[in-house]
């Protein structure tokens, strides 16, 4: 009973004599903490303020302000740390926070790219809400541009949410970026009409369209010739900042091309073939039968 008495003294003892050795540092590194936590709250609002003048996306300006304002309390606990000794001990969490890290990127890599790419996408903006553009095939208005997903609005109707990671990486047509933009309509004329003819009236057409841009020239050219027609394309000029709507207006072209080329008796051909029978291949009996 002695002896484990004394045992029981001796551990006290010494874990005394090791509590008072490290009570300076203790002290320091309790000091440190409190001034780094003060530098967190006073430093916060204008990490804040950085933030939202980097980024006008308040999603973008609160991930900033948190990874920021952490780096202030990490580099605190790694100091403080440091001050106790435990030198082990911190490369041990940064050791266990490096594999924790390689883990959690591996096993969410694609999370992960959709939301690097989301942070690039809404830091450089390519596109805009609101604004038309075509992405990997799709497109439509974008709706939103969040961390993971870009939102898309067809011109159908339906709602088509597309992986940040593959906006990235597609090629993005951006419809809206430039003032004017050209509405065509692709048309043949017969090989029997005239051709100035035919170009003069389209013109004439083509300026009286409504809705179209009238500080912007609207007329037509011709392609080439086709298998049954001449081909040519008429087009105008729409203002994409006033929100014209580009199907109404090709819909008013096709529809005002049709009545002027009917009123002016020019014909819009249509494919078609020509068969030709040799007959000299053919037996009597069967030339009977047709």
């Amino acid at each position: 009973m002695e002896d484990a008495f004394k045992i029981l003294v001796d551990k006290l003892t010494h874990w005394y004599r090791i509590f008072v050795e490290h009570l300076p540092n203790a002290l320091a590194a309790l000091v440190v903490l409190v001034c780094f936590l003060l530098l967190y709250r006073l430093v916060k609002p204008y990490i804040r303020g950085f933030s939202h003048r980097v980024s006008s996306h308040s999603g973008v300006a609160s991930i900033m302000t948190g990874v920021l304002s952490s780096l202030i309390l990490i580099m605190g606990f790694v100091v403080v740390l440091s001050i106790l000794q435990l030198e082990q001990t911190v490369a041990s969490v940064l050791a266990g926070l490096g594999i924790l890290g390689f883990a959690l990127g591996f096993a969410f890599q694609d999370i992960a790219a959709n939301f690097i790419s989301g942070l690039i996408l809404i830091i450089r903006r390519p596109f805009h809400d609101g604004q038309i553009v075509e992405i990997s095939g799709v497109s439509g208005t974008v709706e939103s541009i969040d961390l993971r997903v870009t939102t898309i609005r067809t011109f159908a109707g339906p709602i088509v949410l597309i992986p940040n990671k593959e906006v990235f990486s597609s090629k993005i047509t951006n419809f809206s970026a430039v003032a004017f933009r050209r509405v065509e309509v692709p048309i043949g004329v017969s090989y029997s009409d005239d051709l100035e003819k035919a170009k003069a009236l389209v013109i004439q057409t083509m300026e009286a369209i409504e809705g179209r841009a009238t500080s912007e020239p609207a007329g037509m050219w011709f392609e080439g010739f086709g298998d049954s027609s001449i081909n040519l394309t008429a087009f105008v000029w729409i203002d994409v900042a006033k929100g014209t709507p580009l199907l109404e207006v090709r819909d008013r072209m096709i529809i005002a091309l049709k009545r002027a080329f009917d009123s002016e008796h020019i014909s819009i051909p249509f494919p078609t073939q020509t068969l030709t029978v040799d007959r000299s291949q053919w037996p009597d009996q069967g030339l009977m039968g047709l």
